[in-house]
């Protein structure tokens, strides 16, 4: 019935916070590491979450982080459960419901990129036209991104390629522009990663208004540790370095 789902909700995070309460104090008492579990989204555990991690365990080492990337899909059931105690990466566009929290950390704009050797790369002048002659990597039907993307190319003369991949995958993603004629459509903070790793190329094409908000999910009916506030703490230190680096022209 009703009554009795909403008692095993209520019974189930009862016991997923008495869990986290016999582990800290343990933990307190040792001396131990504390450790928080995160829920990882693909695309911030290329660099964001990697940036993370060398930032505390090189000033907080009594707090130690546990990564389980997944999608949506899964990670907020896990949320739910206990099972994790935040979620990192790209917020949904659809509203979550009143039990989740969020916080948006920043917003991460798309820019078109293709491999370092690509043909696309090495012209002086480019014109979105151009990309009409090659397959693409695209996001899924249906999405915002998606929506906006085709709106871009049709603004500008091109139709989605019938040769095109669509995926969510970050590494499936990068794979395929590594090794095909494919263009592609990445998040900013991703392209510049693999810019600097000699894999893929920025083409200086200009897209607007579409953007990904980076951001945290957790319960808002549990209550945050020392830990859990600790690691919401460095995520916004590493937000504001890297806002306060960011070339004006950008």
């Amino acid at each position: 019935t009703e009554h009795g789902a909403c008692l095993i909700r209520h019974a189930r995070d009862i016991l997923a916070s008495l869990s986290r309460v016999n582990d800290e104090l343990r933990d307190l008492s040792e001396g131990r590491v504390v450790r928080v579990t995160l829920g990882v989204l693909p695309s911030a555990s290329v660099a964001l979450v990697p940036r993370f991690i060398v930032r505390l365990e090189a000033e907080h080492t009594d707090v130690a982080a546990t990564v389980r990337e997944g999608t949506m899909d899964t990670l907020l059931p896990a949320l739910r459960a206990g099972d994790i105690d935040l979620t990192v990466g790209v917020l949904p566009e659809r509203p979550l419901g009143i039990e989740f929290g969020t916080e948006i950390l920043y917003e991460d704009p798309i820019v078109a990129v293709v491999r370092r050797d690509h043909a696309l790369s090495r012209r002086r002048s480019l014109r979105w036209e151009m990309l009409a002659e090659f397959p693409m990597v695209l996001p899924p039907a249906n999405t915002y991104t998606r929506g906006a993307i085709d709106t871009l190319l049709a603004a500008h003369g091109v139709g989605v390629p019938r040769r095109h991949v669509e995926s969510v995958s970050t590494m499936t993603n990068v794979g395929t522009l590594q090794f095909t004629d494919s263009v592609g459509f990445l998040s900013r903070d991703l392209a510049r990663h693999f810019d600097h790793l000699g894999v893929l190329s920025i083409l200086a094409l200009d897209v607007p208004n579409v953007t990904m908000r980076v951001g945290l999910i957790w319960m808002v009916e549990r209550r945050h540790t020392a830990a859990q506030e600790l690691v919401r703490s460095v995520f916004r230190q590493l937000r504001d370095e890297s806002h306060a680096t960011e070339p004006a022209s950008s």
